[in-house]
């Protein structure tokens, strides 16, 4: 009889499970989803016919999601919740684990998430089914990526250089840690926005990175100084217009060749105030985003 009953409770909780959470119809109603939209998204969400939009998007360990979700044209009780699950999610009911969400109770929501490690994680906007009567509205997701750039200092030859790897930071760190003074973040970049890459060049005779935005620049250095330089292919991506505050400007350094470049105006202002005599301020190189 208990073990009856054991069943029995273990059945009504598995209804209970699948009733809470979206069950797979449409490609965007469960995982995998569909490829995320250009920020923001329009959707539409009713309790009783379709609950959720999951969206997939690939973030890179370091990266940095925003989400904010706000609501228009629904009905009395409409209240959705954005969420976001990890790598490795089979379906939202089999894992109902996420990782960020927004609880706050009034609109916009929203929530910041830092990629702990790299792979194709899920958004889902979310309308209870358990609403009664049934709701629906309109969602807005607005979304944004940031990506680190890491900075380091060589102190030997008094040059910088720049990586979006996570990876090869960690290269440098654990094998040139005698070279290669580790100094954080140097800004953050929009990939999912930015449409210009950077061309990163090895400059053979000051053992120091060039990088520019401008594909004629590229092409005269190639075409120009291959006995200094070596073309390494292309890093992150940047953007060639935007707002003063996200510009990364560029010095050159008159005694040994190299190029120095800062998003911090302030460091911009130190470097031409206490260093004129070896940094050429050469203006903005390029924008984070726009």
């Amino acid at each position: 009889m208990a073990r009856r009953i054991f069943m029995a409770g273990c059945a009504v909780a598995l209804v209970f499970l699948l009733w809470a959470l979206p069950a797979a119809g449409a490609t965007d109603d469960d995982v995998p989803g569909v490829p995320v939209a250009p920020s923001p998204i329009v959707g539409l969400l009713d309790s009783a016919t379709d609950p959720s939009d999951v969206w997939s998007l690939a973030l890179n360990q370091g990266d940095v999601l925003t989400a904010q979700l706000t609501v228009g044209g629904a009905s009395a009780g409409f209240d959705p919740t954005l969420f976001l699950y990890p790598p490795g999610t089979p379906t939202l009911a089999s894992s109902p684990d996420w990782v960020a969400e927004t609880p706050q109770p009034a609109f916009p929501k929203g929530f910041s998430y830092t990629a702990p490690v790299s792979g194709v994680y899920y958004l889902v906007a979310f309308q209870s089914p358990f609403a009664s009567p049934a709701t629906s509205g309109t969602t807005v997701v607005t979304w944004r990526v940031h990506s680190p750039v890491y900075r380091f200092y060589n102190a030997r030859s008094g040059t910088h250089f720049y990586t979006p790897s996570l990876e090869e930071r960690n290269m440098v760190v654990a094998l040139w840690s005698n070279v290669f003074q580790y100094e954080g973040i140097a800004y953050y970049t929009q990939p999912y926005v930015n449409p210009q890459p950077l061309y990163r060049f090895y400059n053979r005779r000051s053992a120091s990175h060039f990088y520019t935005a401008s594909l004629d620049e590229a092409n005269n250095t190639v075409l120009r100084y291959s006995n200094v330089f070596t073309y390494e292919g292309t890093t992150y991506s940047v953007a060639l217009g935007g707002p003063p505050t996200a510009a990364v400007y560029r010095f050159y350094n008159v005694r040994n060749g190299s190029h120095f470049f800062t998003a911090s105006a302030q460091e911009r202002d130190a470097v031409m105030a206490n260093w004129p005599t070896v940094y050429s301020y050469e203006g903005t190189a390029f924008y984070l985003g726009p």
